[in-house]
């Protein structure tokens, strides 16, 4: 095994792990910060502020995530329907 196909193999599995990790990491982020809002004390008021901006973050990273994911969806099956 040579230097290239070393780097290549380096390339391609930090290119996998961001094609794998980063949706996986938003939607945990998602998850974890609804979970921590549906189940944080009511009568504490920092908290719920706390609480309720990280989940509407939470929702705007991940919203954001998804029209990407999808635009690419779409310009690859334009691309294959022009082929």
């Amino acid at each position: 095994m040579d230097a290239n196909e070393l780097g290549f193999l380096i390339e391609e599995a930090l290119l996998t792990l961001a094609l794998i990790g980063v949706p996986v990491g938003v939607l945990l982020f998602f998850l974890i910060s609804l979970v921590r809002y549906l189940r944080r004390d009511k009568s504490d008021e920092v908290q719920t502020k706390k609480r309720k901006r990280m989940l509407i973050i939470s929702v705007v990273i991940f919203g954001i995530f998804l029209a990407v994911c999808c635009a690419l969806f779409i310009l690859l099956m334009i691309g294959l329907a022009h082929m």
